[in-house]
């Protein structure tokens, strides 16, 4: 039994470092846009590591009233980013493909601009 202790713990000890070398930490940031006196836009961004974001509009007492969803409807991780007082977003997926998934969506792409749908 003793000597299953320490083969436990150097077990333990080692799959906590393999998951501790995997693990990315995660950012978060929040802005704020004033819409009017009663209502704010507040865009919610995490990070790890590639952005994504939602945005939602409160009221003056700090109720969630809605929320803007993205306009890229195949984007999975959207960004939002508020710029001249306005909401803009950016298409983050593609940071998450290889080389290989890149040249496709770019031959895809350049697919859909020589041939757009009537």
């Amino acid at each position: 039994m003793k000597r299953l202790i320490p083969i436990w713990l150097c077990s333990m000890i080692c799959t906590f470092n393999l998951f501790a070398q995997a693990y990315v930490p995660t950012s978060y940031s929040r802005d704020t846009l004033v819409v009017s006196e009663d209502s704010i836009i507040i865009v919610i961004t995490a990070c790890a590591p590639i952005c994504s974001s939602i945005v939602i509009i409160e009221d003056a007492q700090g109720d969630e009233t809605g929320e803007i969803h993205s306009p890229m409807p195949d984007a999975v991780f959207p960004e939002a980013y508020i710029e001249n007082d306005s909401i803009k977003w950016r298409d983050n997926t593609y940071l998450i493909l290889d080389e290989d998934e890149k040249r496709w969506k770019a031959e895809q792409q350049k697919c859909k601009e020589t041939n757009p749908k009537q």
